[in-house]
């Protein structure tokens, strides 16, 4: 039998930036974590407006309401810079995968150009030294 599972935590976590390429998948593996915990949260706080119904005579149940809503509003302001931030990095996740891209193609180029001069050397020197039949 294994231990205690772990708790599942619904506050995303801070993000670590690595400008170098070779950190893109730490970043991305960051990212989406932080994703999937927001996702979480928003998640079960949308099912718990959902199960709330409050009848509109009973005051201090409408105040109650009135207050876990306030508390939800203060999360996701405090939520709001954390959320700025995954914007961030999906901005810097997709640059490099542009960037990725892009020098993929350039190789891909030069490789091309390098088999059209090989070509094209070819032909010279096919023209200068004609083979015999």
């Amino acid at each position: 039998m294994s231990g205690p599972s772990p708790a599942v935590t619904h506050n995303p976590v801070g993000l670590e930036y690595n400008n170098e390429p070779s950190g893109t998948g730490a970043l991305a593996g960051s990212f989406d974590k932080s994703v999937l915990q927001i996702s979480d949260w928003l998640t079960w706080e949308q099912n718990m407006i959902k199960i709330q119904s409050v009848l509109v005579d009973d005051g201090d149940a409408v105040r109650l309401a009135i207050e876990k809503q306030e508390k939800v509003l203060r999360e996701l302001k405090m939520k709001k810079p954390q959320l700025n931030e995954l914007v961030h990095t999906a901005e810097v996740l997709k640059g490099d995968v542009k960037r990725q891209q892009l020098q993929e193609k350039e190789t891909y180029a030069q490789h091309v150009a390098g088999r059209l001069n090989v070509f094209r050397l070819n032909r010279i020197a096919m023209r200068m030294f004609p083979t015999e039949p």
